[in-house]
């Protein structure tokens, strides 16, 4: 399974909230405010829980070991 563009923006977005680097640049914080992944906090962004298990979901797809031809 591949991912889409759409899916790669989002996991760069979540991962770098989760590093503690803030939003990035042309991020849509409001959509993923509305999708219950972020949440503002008085330090800025965090990740929520649906947040943190879609950035591990997302992850998992890229990590994906490959298999024997």
């Amino acid at each position: 399974m591949a991912l889409s563009n759409a899916d790669l923006l989002v996991m760069t977005f979540l991962d770098s909230i989760e590093q503690g680097q803030g939003i990035p640049d042309g991020c849509d914080s409001t959509s993923l405010v509305e999708q219950e992944l972020i949440r503002a906090e008085a330090a800025g962004w965090s990740l929520t829980l649906k947040g943190v298990v879609h950035l591990r979901n997302l992850r998992s797809v890229i990590y994906l070991p490959l298999g024997k031809h």
